[in-house]
């Protein structure tokens, strides 16, 4: 390779590296950018820390009055870093670190898969594009499963491709070093590095989907490499059989022990209540007028940029003939018919971190375009030198060159933009002020929204942020039970204080009025109040009443 590839290779991976750890070290306080989700993922890593380390046991805060054992993907990162908390002490920043550094490494990952893949410019341009993908660098500090979800989903896309060429003896299509102009390695090497290959695409797509349900798309882009490399023979391979039977095999091991739990205590983080109903109800389709356009606006705003579109649209006319490059058409296919599916949840506004696996695609498919368009193999002619030649490639590099440049600014801004998040410091405040009015260790109870979604869906409703923040336990309160009755329930099982968001009050405004006549207010925020629910205003009024008569008889006395 030339030196100065070798020298903008570098770069291209420190400025990769550095917008991944520019604002790594954050508490799980208002700098958090999903809600729900980072708090969830934190709060079961604070009760590995305090209530036991059993990794297949994950408790949540809003786990009423029982031990809050939760239906989660395997919670790997979380456990992970309650083993942090162990050797370095409680600093929730560790979760955003373990983040980081899967981070890093995927970025090094597919760094490796364009320059293997990719003539120099289009790796450049590739490997330029996802340092500094917006979504990219926004899962680098996420407290979610998708940083060790989305590295071993590409390293599960590198191993298998990679077998898959071993062991169907194709050639392996490195552009950068073709395979014609080196040696054959001796047989016995190349059946151990398929064995290789294959062993760790399995355990990698295993750890994908226990990770994060939804990477079980890959097996689309799998069972589109395997009739590429094998034919209709892929129906009769022991190895491909093996290979689906234990990736696939392992998690549903999991999740079915996980909807035990869910079954046995009633918590999930979205599994059972809100992700099976929306992939099994068979009326998806139907709202495909609604999800296609929320995912195609979050594909453009998040992974591809404007300009990026029209440099992949050409990327995919151009390779659509180019043999070495079907493994990407396959992978588009695959991410089409996930977001297809899983529209109601990856076409919502909330949901963009779903889309970090078009990142690599995205990528690729752009520093293919750019290599054909603007590389020194684009628009070749038979004849090296001509005026048709010159012209052609100056109009190209015209057009294409801002399109380009117009597409990494974008990235960059929308990068820049999302830096050091503090849209929460409010409701992070408002959560402290509320926890200087609880006594410790008792049961709250929290608004949740509605239980149903705008297509009449199961949902998930717990909000974790009240629970985590005032480090309390306690019942989640949907907008359909709002009522003294629900509540005075509550309290008998053992709640003593009420969050009350002022978005679920407004669904029932006499509830609202009911509440202030009932129950003492503690502290009032811009997004909830805090009701005392240990004295109803009638038993507060009678214990007054009753310390006054107190006092008048020590008097008379």
């Amino acid at each position: 390779m030339p030196k100065w590839f070798r020298w903008a290779y570098a770069l291209i991976f420190l400025l990769a590296v550095y917008v991944r750890c520019v604002d790594v070290w954050r508490p799980v306080d208002g700098t958090v950018r999903d809600l729900w989700r980072e708090i969830d993922v934190a709060s079961i890593a604070r009760n590995f820390y305090l209530e036991g380390m059993n990794i297949a046991l994950p408790r949540i805060d809003w786990r009423g009055d029982g031990p809050g054992f939760t239906e989660s993907e395997f919670p790997l990162h979380a456990w992970t870093a309650a083993c942090l908390y162990h050797v370095f002490g409680y600093h929730e920043e560790l979760l955003r670190v373990i983040s980081c550094v899967l981070s890093i490494a995927t970025a090094g990952l597919f760094f490796h898969i364009a320059k293997e893949r990719l003539p120099t410019l289009g790796c450049l341009a590739a490997c330029l594009l996802y340092a500094v993908n917006p979504m990219s660098v926004r899962m680098a500090t996420a407290i979610q499963p998708e940083p060790l979800m989305f590295f071993a989903y590409l390293s599960a896309v590198y191993c298998f491709l990679k077998w898959c060429e071993l062991a169907s003896g194709a050639k392996n299509f490195e552009l950068n070093h073709p395979a014609d102009s080196q040696p054959e390695p001796p047989e016995k090497s190349v059946d151990w590095s398929a064995t290789a290959y294959f062993w760790c695409g399995v355990a990698a797509t295993a750890l994908a989907i226990l990770a994060k349900i939804p990477a079980a798309h890959i097996g689309v882009l799998f069972a589109c490499l395997c009739f590429h490399h094998f034919g209709i023979k892929t129906i009769l391979r022991r190895d491909v059989w093996v290979f689906a039977v234990v990736s696939v095999g392992l998690p549903l091991v999991w999740y079915a022990y996980a909807r035990s739990l869910y079954l046995d205590y009633g918590n999930s983080l979205g599994m059972s209540n809100e992700a099976y109903v929306r992939i099994s109800s068979g009326n998806f389709l139907r709202t495909l007028s609604i999800t296609l356009p929320g995912n195609g606006a979050t594909e453009m705003e998040w992974i591809w940029m404007k300009g990026g579109v029209l440099l992949g649209v050409v990327g995919f006319a151009l390779m659509w003939l180019d043999k070495p490059f079907a493994w990407l058409r396959y992978w588009g296919f695959a991410l089409l018919s996930y977001y297809i599916v899983s529209g109601r949840t990856t076409g919502e506004i909330w949901a963009v971190h779903y889309h970090v696996v078009s990142v690599p695609l995205a990528a690729l498919c752009i520093g293919y375009a750019v290599e054909k368009l603007l590389g020194p193999q684009g628009f070749s002619f038979e004849t090296p030198i001509s005026v048709r030649n010159v012209w052609v490639r100056l109009g190209v590099l015209c057009l294409a060159g801002p399109i380009l440049v117009g597409t990494l600014f974008e990235a960059l801004q929308t990068t820049k933009w999302n830096m050091k998040p503090d849209g929460y410091v409010w409701l992070f405040d408002e959560a402290r002020e509320f926890r200087s009015h609880m006594n410790p260790g008792t049961l709250i109870v929290a608004s949740g929204g509605s239980e149903f979604d705008q297509f009449g869906l199961l949902r998930a409703i717990n909000a974790p942020f009240y629970f985590f923040w005032t480090d309390h336990k306690g019942f989640t309160l949907p907008d359909a039970d709002q009522s003294i009755t629900k509540l005075e329930e509550l309290k008998r099982r053992g709640a003593r204080y009420f969050v009350a968001d002022r978005k679920s009050l407004n669904v029932a405004p006499e509830f609202d009025h009911e509440l202030r006549a009932h129950y003492p207010i503690l502290s009032e925020g811009k997004q909830a109040i805090l009701f005392d629910l240990g004295l109803t205003t009638f038993d507060e009024e009678h214990a007054t009443v009753g310390r006054d008569n107190s006092e008048q008889s020590e008097q008379a006395s």
